[in-house]
């Protein structure tokens, strides 16, 4: 195959003109003499170009199948340009040697039902090893039901919630599937194929900023569920793990809330809010250390605003509403980013224990919100919360309890102009109002962080409006606390990705080897992997 860079189409512009776009950029009349060939072609990747506005593009790179034949002719004349040969990483997932080797073998155990955990999954059940999966929260549509009535009563479920059930934390976001981390194995594009496959538009597998949306999203890791199940997985909703049991120096099994199930062989993907999981693992001494991460605020401005700075007008219905991703080094050292940004998104009462309080950002499949909100956090490490494996996850804990206290639940929220000079108006009104999915209340929120994380987010933004015109904005509104950007710990794992317990493997976001939807799922299919290796390589007692 031949890939064509560069290939630019106007917003609006039937992407079915890519062809003749192909046919000019290869010179396919000259080089065919006239008779262009019928050929297939695959977009690999889509971004937006509006840095010469109003000039706006969609820039395309595609690979086309030309035969090998014609494709030495092209890319051997001078007409080429942005042309090049293509081979395709194609991942293939792994498979057992010998499957009439399983009779009498314990089903493995998954712990989880995140994006880890379920591709993890997804992948031993084509392995024909289909898993017991289970999460302490419950299935999707049943925990849709209870979170919505934690957003409209405050009645908080600690079991399920937006961090617990199937999907995950993700499934309660904006479902953004993109990531920093390089493709070299093809993992990532199955991921986003396999997403397709279940549901999910044909666009997220070559868009630059691929997302799902929270809408899309949970039918799709449903039918994931459903193709599981037919296929012989078992999944166990409102299933909580409370410890494990040894057989010698290897795991025996996995006790939960209400029974025990053996296996030698057990996935904790168990996210970043397992905190009690955590607990319960140090006690049990899973070797772990503590892990930096970043706290903060959440930021909504105008979505007309984001459009109006990157396209120069507030709204087009061809564009994608503008999202942004911005950093900082301050004066005083400290690195701030942006994290999550949702474009015409919610901020959302992420919370999952009692008396304390987080939030998180989510969008719809259209992003149609009148808002966009980012978290703004600043790194934090045991300079901040001190040393112990769990002293991070307890520093969590106390500024989550602040929030909780400022508006007795709801998310205390602050016009950054409030938030800048400490005169905090009486009255309930804002400038910007704000979207939010949860109960909220105007309140003082200057006391939630260290005064240095105030005055490193307040810094930053200032140093970002001269990028992003209006970013300070002193309608602009704050809304805390943003207090689990990633897991304040790591289990330490060994290169099988078993943990210090044979047999028990810790992997994805909540074991400190992931962040985001895309680097979670793919730890879980190369995790899958490894245990697939340790069923090639077992003796004669099946271990």
């Amino acid at each position: 195959m031949i890939k064509v860079s560069g290939l630019k189409l106007r917003p609006g512009e039937d992407v079915k003109h890519l062809r003749d776009k192909i046919t000019r950029a290869l010179s396919l009349d000259r080089i065919c003499g006239g008779k262009v060939p019928q050929f297939e072609y695959k977009i690999l990747r889509r971004s937006v170009d509006a840095r010469k506005r109003p000039d706006i593009f969609f820039v395309y790179t595609v690979c086309a199948d030309l035969g090998r034949q014609l494709e030495d002719k092209i890319l051997n004349t001078r007409n080429a340009a942005g042309a090049e040969y293509y081979e395709e990483k194609k991942y293939d997932p792994p498979g057992l040697k010998d499957p009439s080797g399983l009779s009498g073998i314990t089903k493995p155990v998954i712990i989880g039902a995140g994006p880890c955990g379920l591709f993890c999954a997804y992948i031993l059940t084509l392995a024909g090893i289909p898993p017991i999966v289970m999460d302490r929260g419950s299935d999707i549509d049943k925990r849709t039901e209870t979170v919505l009535n934690f957003f409209e009563t405050g009645i908080l479920s600690p079991e399920c919630n937006v961090q617990f059930g199937e999907g995950g934390a993700g499934a309660f976001s904006d479902g953004k599937l993109n990531t920093s981390v390089k493709d070299r194995d093809g993992i990532n594009r199955f991921i986003l194929e396999t997403f397709v496959k279940f549901g999910a538009k044909e666009e997220i597998a070559y868009d630059a900023k691929p997302h799902i949306g929270t809408d899309e999203l949970k039918r799709v890791i449903k039918n994931m569920r459903i193709f599981m199940e037919e296929n012989g997985a078992v999944f166990l909703f409102d299933t909580k793990m409370t410890g494990f049991c040894l057989t010698g120096e290897r795991l025996g099994g996995i006790r939960t809330n209400d029974r025990d199930i053996m296996t030698d062989r057990a996935v904790m993907a168990i996210g970043h809010s397992a905190r009690d999981t955590f607990e319960m693992l140090y006690e049990k001494n899973v070797k772990m250390v503590s892990k930096p991460f970043a706290v903060g605020l959440r930021l909504e401005h105008r979505q007309s605003l984001m459009n109006k700075s990157r396209y120069g007008t507030e709204y087009d219905k061809d564009l994608p509403p503008s999202d942004y991703k911005v950093t900082n080094r301050t004066k005083k050292g400290r690195n701030v980013y942006s994290f999550c940004m949702c474009p015409g998104g919610y901020v959302i009462d992420s919370s999952s224990e009692e008396g304390r309080l987080c939030i998180n950002g989510m969008s719809f499949s259209k992003r149609d919100g009148r808002n966009c909100n980012s978290a703004i956090v600043v790194a934090v490490d045991e300079k901040d919360y001190g040393e112990g494996v769990l002293a991070g996850m307890e520093y969590q804990r106390k500024i989550e309890e602040r929030a909780f206290a400022l508006a007795e639940g709801k998310i205390p929220v602050l016009s950054l102009r409030e938030f800048r000079s400490g005169n905090i108006r009486k009255d309930k009104e804002f400038g910007l109002e704000p979207c939010i999915m949860g109960r909220y209340e105007k309140a003082d929120i200057r006391g939630v962080l260290d005064p240095e994380i105030n005055e490193a987010i307040i810094e930053s933004i200032d140093k970002w409006n001269e990028s992003i015109e209006g970013f300070n904005d002193e309608d602009a509104v704050l809304s805390a606390v943003e207090a689990r950007t990633s897991s304040p710990v790591r289990i330490i794992r060994n290169e099988a990705h078993e943990s210090c317990i044979r047999g028990l493997y810790a992997a994805g976001e909540g074991a400190g080897y992931a962040g985001g939807i895309m680097s979670a799922a793919a730890d879980g299919v190369r995790t899958a992997g490894k245990l697939l290796e340790s069923y090639n390589k077992r003796d004669g007692n099946g271990i």
